[in-house]
This record gives C-alpha cells, sequence and structure tokens, in this order.
C-alpha cells in the first residue's frame, strides 16, 4: 500500500516513494513518465498503479493538454503493432506529484 505524505519545508528530505514501500511494489510505480511519447504514456495508465509527475510545474504548455486527457482517460483503445482490431484496455493508474512552486 502506498502511503504519500507531504512537505512544505525545503529541504525536508523524504525517501522517494519505491524506496519508502516494499520492494514488491516497485513494479506498479514510476516516475519517469515522458509525455512527448504519447502512445507510452497511454499505456502506463495499464501499467502502473501509481505514476509520480515529479516537477509538476515545469510539465510544458505544449505538454499540458495531451497530461488533461490522460489524467481523465477511463479507459486505452489500442491496436497492437499490425493488427487490424482495436483492444480496450483497464485503467489501473493514479496519479501524484510533486512540485517547488510556492502558495499562498
Amino acid at each position: 500500500m502506498f502511503l504519500p505524505y507531504l512537505s512544505d519545508r525545503k529541504g525536508h528530505v523524504n525517501p522517494p516513494l519505491p524506496e519508502h514501500n516494499a520492494p514488491t511494489e516497485r513494479s506498479y510505480y514510476t516516475d519517469s513518465i515522458d509525455f512527448s511519447r504519447k502512445k507510452d504514456a497511454e499505456l502506463y495508465l495499464n501499467r502502473f498503479a501509481l505514476i509520480n509527475i515529479d516537477e509538476f510545474d515545469q510539465v510544458s504548455s505544449t505538454q499540458q493538454g495531451f497530461l488533461k486527457h490522460i489524467l481523465q482517460k477511463p479507459v486505452l483503445n489500442v491496436k497492437k503493432p499490425h493488427g487490424s482490431a482495436v483492444l480496450e484496455m483497464r485503467r489501473y493508474a493514479s496519479f501524484i506529484a510533486t512540485s517547488n512552486q510556492k502558495t499562498c
């Protein structure tokens, strides 16, 4: 089970989520999503249970539309290479994010 925690102190060091949790959970977590590779990013919705968007405030304006799309996408429609049928795949992923931007 993932137990995220928050800190508002700059420089406060928390262990990264995969190291904080049991090693067997590493296969259900990623923090290396690349929004420029749209097909791979969509497949992550089926592959992982938790996706961490590191430095959320640094997502470029050109990628924000796609980010909104995958945040609310309920199912995946995937066509296998050289296949003609489109498969519907279940979405498992939830998202968490980090940011260094200060809020009042």
